[in-house]
């Protein structure tokens, strides 16, 4: 099935850093804006509707690459092909 940029919602779309390597708390500088690592992201019952599968979110979470949600600690300007750059890593537990 090819998938369009932005079709599962995201504001980022990359190649990584992927869920393995990261951590609630980790800071990120993604062009003049800092993002921080807030929680995974968890598929629901609304991928179903909009692919008309029902076997989606199954196949979503097998993927390991559900994504992550970012909360913006300072607003900035980010543009295509901006590096994610790791600038302060949490606390693994």
């Amino acid at each position: 099935m090819k998938l369009p940029w932005g079709m599962f919602g995201e504001n980022f779309t990359t190649t990584g850093p992927f869920e393995s390597e990261l951590n609630i708390g980790d800071k990120f500088r993604v062009g003049s804006a800092v993002v921080m690592v807030t929680e995974p992201r968890m598929p629901c019952y609304k991928l179903e509707i909009k692919f008309g599968r029902s076997d989606i979110v199954k196949r979503f979470l097998a993927s390991e690459r559900t994504g992550f949600y970012f909360a913006v600690l300072q607003e900035g300007e980010v543009g295509v092909g901006d590096q994610i750059e790791l600038i302060e890593e949490a606390n693994a537990v």
